[in-house]
This record gives structure tokens, C-alpha cells and sequence, in this order.
């Protein structure tokens, strides 16, 4: 009698199901590693982003303004770090259509406002991304890729218009890196890299986000990212970002390993460096002992097949 028959399956369907739920179980896991570490915020709570978006859609240009000035102020003399100052930017990764006439209206009225036009350029890179999609390039019409292009050329024209509005546009230039991994190359990367370490050499965002340029989807390789952290280290920063920037490169290579390659044990030995070094808390925790015993699950029904 086939094992199959107890399950109540087509031995057929049996390993590509199950490799589809470990598919499911590792995209799962990977928010929860970055929902909570050490304390820090990095999703901005709903009813904040609410409040941005209340402002935005009845045209309280002003209330906006004074807003993000204000953010923007405390940063620049030291009050919050660039990772506080970004996360209140997140209000405007909100694609609705119906958000762009009042951004336009908010750049006429205030032209040379710094808020303003990166607010604008960040909607629209967020919704050129939705447009794009988010399957690799291979599997992705070349149509979505001109909508892409175009939607960050919208953006960077207001990104860049932004830089000269304010002392220190750390969050312009996260933005432009962001844009530039899609399709300007290394070199373009490191020059933005370099520009944002100008402004605060101690900064958290674009570092981060540079070392994400650097995993082999983007044209990189782990000893890249490896000398990269180095180069981390030796900038002297906080012990946490360090750690946080280190679990990139575990978190990527497991989900290389686990949902790529269907190597789980792989997989499983590099999410638990990653739980080490992030030193998660206790919910998240339970959520990795679940993880494990589905990954054990699997591996038992493999032999079982």
C-alpha cells in the first residue's frame, strides 16, 4: 500500500504541496523577524498613518508642513536618529489613487516645501513598485518594467528637487537608493551610499538598505555583503545595527536555502543565527518553536514518501 493513500492525496501532488506550504511558512516568518527587535518601532501604527492621511485628504497643507518640520528639525539636532525620522515617512507608501491630486495640490501651494515633495516622490516609487509587481525580473513583462521606470522617474524628480530644501534630507537619500537598486547599478548605489554617510555617519537606513542592494538577486554575493559589514564594523556603529544588518545576510541566505532551493535544514540552521542575533523577543520566539516543529513535520513526511 503507498503512503500516499493514508494521507488521502495523489502521491503526485504530495511534495510539490508540501513544498508550497514551507513556501507559505518561511514568507510568514520572515515578518515577524522584522516586526519586532529590541524594542524598535519599524512599522508606523495605523492610526498614525490615518492621522497623515486625514490631514493630506482635507488639504491641511500647513498642519503638514509644521509636522514634518518639526520631525525633520528634531533630527537634525539630534532629538530622534534617522530610523524615527523615516518610519513617520511611511504614511505615504499608500498607492490610492485618490492620494495624488491632494500631494499635487500640497507641492503647488508649497513648492519649495521639503516635506512635500518627498512625500510625493516617495508615492510615487511606491506605486511604481506596485506596478511592477513583485515577481523577479524574468518572470516580468517588460510593460511593468516601463511602468517602473516611469513612475521613478516621477519620483526621482521630486526626490532630488527635495535635497536642497533642508540641512540633512537623510530620508531623500534612502529614497534615491531605493530607486537606484532597480535599475542604475553598484556604482550608482555606492555613491548615494556614501552621500547619506556625509550627512550622519552614523546612520542606520541607508546602510541597511544598501546591504539589501548587495544579496545575489541584486546583482551582489554574500561576500560582498560580508565585506560590507566589515566596513560597518569598522564605522563604529551601535552594536545593534550591526547585529541587524548581520541578520540580512542569514535571513537571505535561508530564504535562498529554504524556499528556493527546498533545502530546509539548510534553512533552519541559518534562521536560528538569525534569532540569535537579533536577540527576538518572546513572541516571536513562539512563533520560531512553531516554525521548527513545521519544519520537522515536513521533513518526516518526505520519508514517508
Amino acid at each position: 500500500m503507498q503512503p500516499t493513500k493514508h494521507i488521502g492525496v495523489p502521491a503526485s501532488w504530495a511534495v510539490p504541496a508540501l513544498g508550497v506550504l514551507v513556501f507559505v511558512a518561511c514568507i510568514g516568518f520572515v515578518p515577524l523577524l522584522s516586526a519586532s527587535y529590541a524594542g524598535w518601532v519599524v512599522e508606523l501604527p495605523q492610526k498614525d498613518r490615518q492621522v497623515v492621511q486625514n490631514l493630506l485628504r482635507t488639504a491641511q497643507f500647513s498642519r503638514l508642513n509644521q509636522l514634518y518640520e518639526d520631525l525633520q528639525r528634531q533630527y537634525e539636532t539630534g532629538l530622534i536618529n534617522d530610523r524615527d525620522l523615516t518610519l513617520q515617512y511611511q504614511a505615504f507608501y499608500d498607492t490610492s489613487p485618490e492620494n495624488e491630486p491632494f500631494l499635487n495640490q500640497w507641492v503647488e501651494k508649497s513648492p519649495t516645501s521639503y516635506p512635500a515633495r518627498l512625500a510625493r516622490g516617495i508615492y510615487y516609487a511606491s506605486v511604481g513598485k506596485e506596478r511592477r509587481g513583485s515577481n523577479f525580473i524574468r518572470s516580468t513583462p517588460p510593460e511593468k518594467i516601463r511602468e517602473l521606470h516611469r513612475y521613478l522617474d516621477l519620483s526621482n524628480r521630486d526626490v532630488v528637487d527635495s535635497l536642497p530644501l533642508t540641512a540633512k534630507p537623510i530620508v531623500s537619500v534612502l529614497q534615491l537608493l531605493k530607486s537606484s537598486k532597480h535599475r542604475d547599478g553598484e556604482k550608482a548605489n555606492r555613491s548615494w551610499l556614501q552621500y547619506g554617510n556625509r550627512i550622519d555617519p552614523k546612520n542606520y537606513g541607508i546602510r541597511r538598505q544598501y546591504m539589501r542592494t548587495l544579496t545575489p538577486r541584486w546583482g551582489g554575493s554574500y561576500d560582498e555583503m560580508w565585506t560590507f559589514l566589515k566596513e560597518c564594523q569598522d564605522a563604529r556603529l551601535p552594536s545593534e545595527y550591526l547585529r541587524a544588518f548581520e541578520s540580512v545576510i542569514y535571513l537571505d541566505q535561508a530564504d535562498v536555502f529554504c524556499c528556493q532551493q527546498h533545502q530546509p535544514e539548510k534553512g533552519l540552521v541559518l534562521f536560528r543565527k538569525t534569532v540569535a542575533s537579533l536577540h527576538l523577543d518572546l513572541k516571536v520566539r513562539f512563533w520560531w518553536a512553531f516554525f521548527v516543529f513545521f519544519i520537522i513535520f515536513y521533513l518526516f513526511l518526505i520519508f514517508l514518501f
